[in-house]
């Protein structure tokens, strides 16, 4: 892992230091449905030169534009990843792999302006002492996006994949309580509430 000595071969001498050129990161996260994905979506597309990291997934990608976050590939793919070590984070998750490759994280920290990025609710900790330890400060902007509505919030889960009832009432649930642990945590530069 870089460490902050070793910034000046990773990235070369930074010779100003303003905001714009702080921020590395701009790190979406909220439960599924809550509308991250469309955010990023929205911001690719009115500024088309912001560059995003993909995470990769073993899960196959929805025919819908929140998917652009993911790069798909075959379990056996994935698994050279994970036991190759150049997976900053692995989460497995309702039977696929989601993670990030190191790389695209230092690639992110070199750049001239920031990258868009989703990242799981418990990676957001890594991510920040990651970048730190890199570059010698925080340059991740942290936005939490919530769905406080639990009829919206089933409404989009439902619209992203066949899901039992059950199963449609557990994750909504969950998601609800989650999203109230998550915005007491301080974790987050802004909140938002995507209704």
């Amino acid at each position: 892992m870089p460490r902050v000595a070793e910034r000046a071969s990773l990235c070369g001498e930074q010779t100003h230091f303003d905001f714009y050129s702080a921020i590395k990161i701009i790190a979406f996260t909220g439960e599924s449905g809550a509308g991250k994905g469309k955010r990023i979506n929205v911001l690719e597309d009115a500024f088309p030169g912001l560059p995003t990291i993909r995470s990769q997934t073993t899960r196959a990608l929805r025919p819908l534009p929140q998917d652009r976050e993911y790069t798909q590939m075959t379990k056996k793919e994935y698994a050279v990843l994970r036991h190759s070590g150049q997976l900053l984070w692995d989460v497995p998750l309702y039977g696929n792999d989601y993670g990030t490759i190191r790389s695209h994280i230092d690639d992110a920290l070199c750049a001239d302006t920031p990258s868009l990025m989703h990242v799981c609710h418990d990676k957001v900790e890594v991510l920040q002492r990651y970048v730190r330890q890199t570059i010698g400060y925080s340059g991740v902007l942290s936005i939490y996006v919530a769905c406080s509505d639990p009829s919206e919030l089933k409404k989009r889960i439902v619209e992203r994949a066949p899901i039992s009832q059950a199963e449609l009432n557990r994750r909504v649930s969950g998601c609800i309580q989650n999203q109230r642990v998550q915005l007491a945590s301080g974790n987050y530069h802004v909140k938002i509430d995507s209704r």
